[in-house]
């Protein structure tokens, strides 16, 4: 192995590879917040505009 000049608790950190690192359950709920969240910027955006032009 190569010698790296990286500090030790870098050297020293857990490896995971992608797939264990993304182990997490998204809930269902999710795609209904971004959705919202999204709409709300929208609207918000739209009054801005036609408060402001």
């Amino acid at each position: 192995m190569a010698i790296r000049n990286e500090p030790e608790e870098i050297r020293n950190a857990p490896r995971k590879s992608t797939d264990d690192a993304r182990q997490a359950v998204a809930p269902h709920t999710l795609r209904y917040m971004l959705a919202i969240g999204l709409v709300g910027v929208i609207v918000a955006f739209a009054i801005i505009y036609f408060v402001f032009v």
